[in-house]
């Protein structure tokens, strides 16, 4: 056939066919459309469940947990009704915790199921096992089963069970029952974390209460008074409302009960359980051991006087000393992963071992102390001598506060170690003190003042003479860094020859204290005394401190004449050495590091400021961050030449090792491994010493120069204002000033916020803006109010 224009037509055959492929096309269109729906429904599910799981591993308390639970399985899945049971602590029957809605208008409330009812909530708790019924529940007669014709149960470890069901056949597909997976295992993490923060609160409280009764057993002055706050102690704190307290009798030989709680009181057989021959409570106290029994003995009629089952209680029996024992009845868990019948068993329900041990030690120690409170004779004679000691001691801190004057006004370290030893033995009760300088390439103390009766001694002992039979105190404290006290030099024989020129001069009694300051060195005071045993606790402390001032004065005179002096020593050196951080990164990273300026920090350790060249700022922080002697490595600026990077050390690092000698870092440079550092030394340090001590710390170093340097003081000079300046700020208002000076906080834009110095300095924001703004008045007053 043809059309008017020619055209041949189709025929009915092909257009039934085009018709079906079309329709057949639409077919498949739909059904890819309702696949990509589906897809996403799913993601935007899991993404919700995601969100949930969430809040769920945040939840604080069970309550919260089920309420999360029974949201996200009607809001997320989809399913309106939902449940949870938990479980008793033994273990025995779930009880419902939280339903939705949904479920009380349809089921009303839920009951109790436990092991004598058909129930698929306790199958599912007992076999941990999912349980799906999405066929109508046919066969069930009550229950959830029987109201709902689908539903799904999940286990939530030994915390219960969860429950979600619906009115519609068929709902619980495999995506369904995957997705209620996910949510019933984060519910039961979730619930592990609630029950690990519920343990630890707890335990804290216990720990609080502990320490109460600790405090309460110091003032108990009786052994009724012992036993009364201790059984207290164990009802209250350690939620023990089954304890008792004995007291071994030596008149009579046996265990006494002084002290129970009403519980233990109402079904506890004291006569039976203090027996003998029963060996429950006299086992422990005979063997000094805990022990540990599955029944308590139980007197008559207590079944029906005390709500609980008695048969599942043991009863665990701590010995205290020789004292007597402390009896704990509480009922056995099997929580705990030990099939012996143990304490940690005995006490799983109320409290820990450790914690029932703890007050059964402090329990035994009042004892003791109760026991000794009536030895009058023998208090007396303590009171008598730590009296005397005290007299000495208040001597003592007379002559400290003497001391600590002169320390004020002595402007060199030879003023200080000469009032110190002329102070101790003239106004205090000291024969005779020394105090050598530690020689840091020689590793040994050398004299340099003393004070009272020398009459030689230190000639006598110089280490030329010393024999090899013991080492001298002195020695011993400038190796150990610790004070050494011999309270009676006599000894037994053949006496080294230090004692024997020390009795000789009449010293009795010695003590060597090292003078360390921020892990600097400075020497050794040694205070001899011609009473024996005269160091005492108290005074060793008051000494040690004294040792501490010392050091800090003598690093403050040598520090402020680094600074004042009108003359100085500049040194130069150039050093190899992989353990300095700040020549190790050029050789690794190849940069080129250049020193800015150090900080030194209020809190100990120096704040130190560098720039780098030739390469980015990220390999630096990384070998920074790895370097053990530098911490807090943060970039502040960074340009197309060169970044500015801020750290902290400490003094044993290579910048305060320099420091600590009075050396002030002028220059500093780094590249390939090896660098340069000129340091400023006072026209009065000893430069020699100086130079060998660094020679000795770091191996590979050579003095390349030494300069004598003229110092201009007038305050118009960098070095006047700078003296200026240290004289009116304190140590942390200059930390704050000059670190927010090399953070670039003045300049325009800054390099860094007030927020990120302050984090740098460990204070708050407040904090930093009151020290800087002290610091800028103080600055400024310097400028416009001086002559």
């Amino acid at each position: 056939m043809s059309g008017q224009d020619g055209d041949e037509q189709p025929s009915d055959a092909d257009r039934d066919m085009i018709q079906a492929l079309q329709a057949e096309l639409r077919e498949t269109n739909e059904g890819l459309l309702a696949l990509t729906l589906e897809r996403e429904e799913h993601e935007r599910t899991l993404t919700a469940l995601h969100e949930s799981s969430r809040e769920l591993l945040h939840a604080e308390t069970a309550e919260d947990v089920c309420e999360l639970i029974l949201e996200t399985t009607n809001e997320v899945l989809g399913i309106p009704g939902a449940g949870v049971y938990f479980a008793s602590a033994d273990g025995t029957r779930l009880s419902p915790a939280a339903t939705t809605e949904y479920v009380e208008n349809r089921f009303g409330a839920l009951s109790p199921v436990s092991s004598d009812d058909d129930s698929v909530a306790w199958r599912s708790f007992v076999e941990q096992e999912t349980i799906v019924m999405d066929d109508g529940m046919t066969g069930h007669d009550e229950g959830l089963e029987a109201a709902f014709p689908s539903g799904i149960w999940l286990p939530l470890g030994s915390h219960g069970v969860m429950v979600a069901v619906s009115d519609e056949i068929g709902v619980f597909d495999a995506d369904s029952r995957q997705l209620a997976g996910l949510l019933a295992a984060t519910a039961e993490a979730a619930l592990d974390r609630v029950e690990q923060e519920k343990r630890r609160r707890r335990r804290e409280a216990q720990l609080e209460g502990l320490v109460e009764a600790t405090g309460e057993l110091l003032g108990a002055e009786t052994v009724r008074e012992v036993c009364d706050t201790v059984v207290e102690t164990a009802e209250s704190a350690l939620d023990l409302p089954i304890t008792m307290i004995a007291v071994y009798d030596d008149k009579t030989g046996t265990l006494r009960p002084r002290a129970q709680t009403a519980l233990a009181e109402t079904i506890v057989d004291a006569e039976q359980m203090f027996d003998p021959q029963a060996e429950l409570a006299w086992q422990a106290f005979a063997e000094k051991r805990v022990t540990v029994h599955d029944e308590m003995a139980v007197a008559s009629g207590a079944d029906a006087d005390a709500d609980i089952d008695i048969d599942t209680y043991g009863v665990a029996v701590l010995p205290l000393g020789r004292h007597g024992v402390l009896v704990i009845g509480s009922r056995t868990s099997d929580d705990v992963h030990d099939e012996r019948l143990s304490l940690a068993r005995i006490l799983a329900a109320s409290t820990e071992p450790s914690l029932a041990r703890l007050l059964a030690t402090n329990a035994e120690s009042s004892l003791d102390r109760a026991e000794r409170e009536h030895q009058l004779i023998e208090r007396d004679e303590r009171l008598h001598e730590q009296n005397e000691r005290l007299t000495r001691l208040n001597q003592v801190n007379d002559v400290i506060r003497h001391i600590d004057q002169a320390l004020v006004a002595a402007d060199s370290r030879t003023a200080i170690e000469q009032a110190v030893c002329t102070q101790l033995t003239t106004a205090g009760p000291y024969t005779f003190a020394w105090i050598g300088e530690y020689d840091a390439v020689h590793d040994a103390v050398t004299p340099q003042e003393w004070g009272g009766a020398n009459e030689g001694y230190l000639e006598a002992i110089d280490p030329k003479n010393a024999d090899s039979s013991e080492r001298e105190p002195t020695e011993l404290a400038n190796e150990t860094q610790e004070p050494q006290v011999v309270e009676d030099l006599l000894g037994e024989p053949p006496l080294p020859r230090w004692r024997r020129e020390a009795l000789k001069r009449g010293y009795r009694a010695c003590i060597a204290i090292p003078l360390v300051y921020r892990e600097m060195r400075y020497g050794v005071l040694t205070v001899y005394s011609d009473q024996l045993e005269t160091f005492g606790e108290l005074e060793r402390t008051v000494l040690v401190e004294l040792g501490e001032t010392i050091a800090y004065a003598i690093n403050a005179v040598e520090s402020k004449k680094a600074l004042v002096s009108d003359e100085f020593v500049e040194v130069e050196f150039e050093i190899r050495d992989d353990s300095i951080p700040f020549l190790s990164v050029t050789a690794e990273v190849g940069c080129v590091v250049e020193l800015e300026s150090v900080v030194a920090r209020s809190d100990g350790g120096y704040r130190v400021f560098f720039t780098t060249h030739e390469t980015p700022p990220e390999p630096v922080l990384e070998h920074m961050e790895r370097a053990f002697t530098v911490d807090d490595t943060r970039l502040i600026s960074e340009n197309d030449e060169e970044c500015l990077f801020e750290c902290t050390v400490d003094e044993s690092s290579f910048f305060g090792t320099l420091l600590g000698h009075g050396a002030i870092p002028q220059r500093f440079r780094a590249e390939s491994g090896h660098g340069t550092i000129v340091v400023a030394l006072p026209e009065s340090a000893n430069v020699r010493l100086f130079i060998d001590t660094i020679q000795a710390t770091y191996d590979h170093s050579e003095l390349l120069a030494r300069r004598e340097q003229p110092r201009d003081r007038d305050r118009r000079t960098t070095s006047g204002f700078a003296a200026d300046m240290d004289e009116i700020l304190t140590d942390r208002q200059r930390e704050v000033l000059q670190t927010a000076y090399e953070s670039g906080f003045f300049e325009s834009p800054r390099k860094s916020t007030g927020s990120e110095i302050s984090d740098a300095l460990g204070v708050s924001q407040p904090t930093f803006n009151n020290h800087l703004r002290a610091a800028q008045r103080k600055f400024f007053e310097l400028i416009f109010e001086s002559d």
